[in-house]
């Protein structure tokens, strides 16, 4: 049995142990989109953090993926981001020429949009490079970069690398997925990339 909460920590806080009050979750969730629109993807410019934080308040079941390969904004992000270009790179790089390869590597993402909405991803991929001996490479991969959409509780270290809006916005969100109103949820992107490149 809970001490605190007249035994009920799901529907109520109870701060001091001497009151329970209810959680509002229909108003903690319309501070959430208020913060999805007006902050982050106005003031921000962050487009695809909004889509997902809303996506979080709206309610996903934690326990399922979800294909966000409609979210062109999200994929045109993804291939345009150094971090990417340089990953294709890396792969076209090592693998076996005119054979197929697949691979499954860590994706981090360093700043903007996508440090925010999709720091610490997956990315894997499977195709073929056909390599000519003057270096040029002829590519053709099946992208899908995966996450779980959930918030951490940041420290000092965060603390330090990231601005006082952001670092306090982090512990914000992840109080209110404590109490249930931000729900963590699975999503993937998936895509084809082609093209031709010197690694």
């Amino acid at each position: 049995l809970y001490a605190f909460c007249a035994n009920n920590p799901v529907n109520g806080y109870d701060a001091l142990g001497l009151i329970t009050f209810p959680i509002p979750y229909d108003n903690v969730k319309l501070f959430w989109w208020g913060i999805a629109e007006y902050f982050v993807r106005r003031y921000k410019g962050w487009p695809i953090s909004a889509h997902l934080l809303e996506l979080s308040v709206s309610g996903f079941d934690r326990t399922s993926q979800y294909d966000l390969s409609y979210f062109g904004t999200f994929v045109e992000a993804i291939k345009d981001s150094q971090e990417y270009k340089k990953h294709i790179r890396n792969l076209i790089a090592k693998a076996p020429s005119g054979k197929y390869f697949s691979s499954q590597d860590p994706m981090y993402f360093a700043s903007g949009d996508l440090y925010a909405a999709a720091r610490n991803s997956t990315i894997s991929a499977d195709g073929y490079v056909c390599k000519r001996e003057d270096g040029l490479a002829t590519f053709s991969f099946n992208i899908k970069v995966k996450d779980i959409y959930d918030f951490h509780l940041w420290g000092i270290n965060e603390f330090k690398n990231n601005s006082l809006e952001i670092y306090g916005g982090n512990n914000m969100a992840f109080l209110s997925q404590c109490l249930g109103a931000i729900v963590p949820y699975k999503w993937y992107v998936k895509f084809t990339d082609r093209g031709r490149l010197r690694p």
